[in-house]
């Protein structure tokens, strides 16, 4: 779907990349004044598993700050992430997609 949805809009400037989990892909995007969307598995963030918008990076590029809709307290909102938190071996991001302008 958001790969579908990238292609629909490839025509007007808006790249979507499919990128698994290159969290090094992410923060260049971010930095790029783009965004993620990452797919969370079911864990710390959500019960079932949902999608969320990786909005902001550290400068250093250590820590990563999502926008989470099936938050109540929006604390991961407040809050940055390691990479490692969000990708390591038992990280709870399983894929993640950039939109950049081009």
């Amino acid at each position: 779907l958001i790969t579908a949805y990238g292609r629909a809009h490839a025509g007007k400037g808006l790249r979507v990349r499919y990128v698994r989990l290159s969290f090094n892909t992410v923060e260049a995007a971010l930095k790029e004044g783009g965004l993620a969307v990452v797919l969370a598995k079911p864990g710390y963030f959500t019960g079932r598993g949902h999608f969320m918008v990786v909005r902001a990076v550290s400068p250093s590029g250590n820590r990563f700050w999502l926008a989470d809709p099936n938050r109540r307290n929006r604390d991961s909102e407040n809050r940055g992430f390691t990479r490692k938190f969000l990708t390591g071996p038992r990280g709870h991001i399983v894929k993640a997609w950039t939109f950049t302008v081009r």
